[in-house]
């Protein structure tokens, strides 16, 4: 399954009404500038989506959105609503996301591995806990 698939299939309810636009991620290239965390869930997949969909845009919204990712697989508590994306997610998101970020290693945009690999292990603990 492509990672595409992948995404897509774990998070299909909140991509289909895709309520942030390419436009908007380009403008605004770090999901966690977002001013609305409420919408977490809703958009943060949407940066994932954007991120597959344009491997060679040289923006900053893959670093950001693997920045953003890691900062959510960190948290601790499930009341900041900030940094909760990690706690709105179900299993099968969480597996999405370390799938993600799996595959996210290695330039041009992605180059702290050992930063991914932290996430990679926060993630996953997450699962089932």
């Amino acid at each position: 399954m492509s990672i595409a698939e992948t995404v897509s299939g774990a998070f299909k309810k909140v991509l289909a009404d895709r309520l942030v636009s390419d436009e908007q991620i380009r403008d605004t290239q770090d999901p966690m500038e977002l001013l609305d965390p409420e919408s977490l869930l809703r958009v943060v997949p949407r940066y994932m989506q954007y991120c597959i969909e344009y491997p060679d845009d040289d923006s900053l919204v893959a670093l950001n959105t693997v920045n953003a990712l890691a900062e959510y697989g960190r948290a601790k508590d499930p009341s900041n609503s900030y940094l909760n994306f990690k706690f709105l997610c179900d299993d099968d998101q969480r597996r999405a996301v370390v799938e993600f970020l799996i595959r996210a290693k290695g330039p041009p945009h992605y180059e702290d591995e050992d930063q991914i690999e932290r996430a990679v292990k926060n993630w996953r603990k997450a699962i089932a806990e």
